[in-house]
């Protein structure tokens, strides 16, 4: 296993479930990275720190509930979507 390798699968972890709180401190403390959906019911960004690799905090927001996913950086806003969908069934 590659180096790379080795960050993203022990710096990668799953949907959970955050407060509103959270979601809007994450959105102010650095400019957001691939934000989508700024408006809508179904929001997804990154903050543009990465936390190891490439591996960053993404944060999402989906009809009124928030989740932060600790993933690759190339994940995309229905990706974001879907794993957010998977915690709330």
């Amino acid at each position: 296993m590659s180096a790379a390798e080795m960050e993203n699968e022990f710096g990668a972890k799953p949907a959970r479930e955050i407060d509103a709180q959270r979601f809007d401190d994450m959105l102010g403390v650095l400019p957001p990275c691939k934000w989508y959906g700024h408006g809508t019911n179904q929001e997804s960004f990154h903050v543009s720190e990465f936390l190891s690799g490439n591996i960053v905090s993404w944060f999402v927001q989906l009809n009124g509930r928030y989740f932060q996913i600790d993933d690759v950086c190339t994940l995309t806003h229905r990706e974001l979507i879907a794993r957010a969908s998977a915690v709330q069934s």
